[in-house]
């Protein structure tokens, strides 16, 4: 017996899907005017909600740090932008106002 392998069943599959809605493209429309009616009178399907702006200072970062000593890896670390921000400002700030040696 032949069997199709999935890859090419799910193609053929996706083939004559679109091969259907050519098709149904090509009917003629009703010429009836109470056909027009009720598909107006249908309701509308709603759209997809709109993604929220996201500020950009609100996006998260992640970022690894590599443990000392070790190869194997590192701390994971998660916070906003404006987090990292802030704590690249205080190590400047810090770095800048140290007494000298």
């Amino acid at each position: 017996m032949f069997r199709l392998h999935p890859v090419v069943f799910a193609a053929l599959f996706v083939v004559m899907g679109a091969s259907s809605a050519l098709a149904a493209d090509d009917q003629p429309a009703p010429a009836s005017g109470a056909a027009t009616a009720a598909a107006a009178a249908a309701p509308a399907t709603p759209a997809a909600p709109a993604k929220p702006k996201v500020d950009p200072e609100d996006q998260v970062i992640c970022k690894t740090e590599p443990e000392p000593g070790s190869r194997l890896g590192g701390t994971r670390t998660c916070m906003k932008r404006r987090d990292w921000e802030q704590m690249s400002a205080d190590a400047r700030d810090q770095r800048n106002h140290a007494p000298p040696h």
